[in-house]
C-alpha cells in the first residue's frame, strides 16, 4: 500500500465515514454457486453518502494486462489532498474483452469494499433488525423489586445497542442517572432502550 506523506486528516475523515457506512445488500445472484452477493452498485450505495459528507472520494484505475493478470489500482482521497492507494491483481481465464470487463468489475467491487470498510449483508437482515423492536428487548418487569438492577442479558443488550448508535457510555449513564450501566434499575431499562432507539432513528433520518 502507498500513501501520501501524511494521512492524519484522511484517517479522521474515514473514521467518521465508517460510523455511517452501511452494509451492502446481497441482492445479486451467483448462478454458478447458487449464492447471493453484493454487486458494485450495492457497495457504492452503502458508502457513497458517508464518504462524500466527509470529504472522501474513490477513484479506480484499470491497468494493462501483465501476463494473465489484470491490474486495478484503487485510490482513496481526502479533500486535504491526502491519499492512500493499493493495486489488486486479478487472474484472467481468457485474454479477451469480455473476460477483462468481468474481471474489472469483480476487482472494483472487492477493492472498493476493502478500502472503505463495506461489509456485505443478507437482504433479510433488515427484517431481523425490525424484529428487535423495543417491545422485544424489554423484559417483563412483573415480580421484580423496584431497586433490582438489570441482569447480564439486559446489560449486554444495552451495551450492544449503545455501540450500534455510537453512544458514549459516560454520557448515557449521566443521562440515566447511574454510575454505570450495570447499576441501572430494572425499572429504568425500558426508558434506556427507548432513548437509544430514538438516537438510532434520528441518526438514520439525518443520514437519509
Amino acid at each position: 500500500m502507498e500513501t501520501s506523506e501524511n494521512i492524519a486528516d484522511l484517517a479522521t475523515a474515514l473514521s467518521r465515514a465508517q460510523a455511517r457506512i452501511e452494509g451492502a445488500i446481497k441482492g445479486s445472484d451467483n448462478e454458478e454457486l447458487g449464492t447471493k452477493y453484493a454487486d458494485l452498485s450495492a457497495i457504492w450505495a452503502a458508502c457513497r453518502k458517508a464518504l462524500t459528507r466527509n470529504g472522501l472520494s474513490v477513484v479506480q484505475f484499470p491497468g494493462a494486462v501483465s501476463g494473465n493478470f489484470m491490474i486495478l489500482t484503487t485510490m482513496l482521497m481526502h479533500s486535504s489532498g491526502q491519499w492512500i492507494r493499493q493495486a489488486l491483481s486479478i487472474p484472467l481465464i481468457r485474454l479477451d474483452p469480455q473476460e477483462y470487463g468481468a474481471a474489472l468489475t469483480y476487482a472494483r467491487r472487492y477493492a472498493l469494499a476493502a478500502i472503505v470498510g463495506v461489509c456485505p449483508r443478507d437482504d433479510d437482515d433488515d427484517a431481523a433488525l425490525a424484529k428487535r423492536s423495543p417491545a422485544r428487548l424489554i423484559p417483563a418487569l412483573a415480580g421484580r423489586s423496584m431497586h433490582e438492577t438489570i441482569d447480564r442479558e439486559e446489560l449486554s443488550v444495552l451495551e450492544a445497542l449503545a455501540e450500534e448508535v455510537h453512544a458514549e457510555l459516560p454520557a448515557l449513564c449521566a443521562y440515566l442517572g447511574v454510575a454505570s450501566l450495570s447499576a441501572l434499575p430494572a425499572s429504568q431499562y425500558p426508558a434506556a432502550i427507548r432513548a437509544l432507539e430514538q438516537k438510532r432513528d434520528l441518526a438514520r433520518r439525518v443520514a437519509a
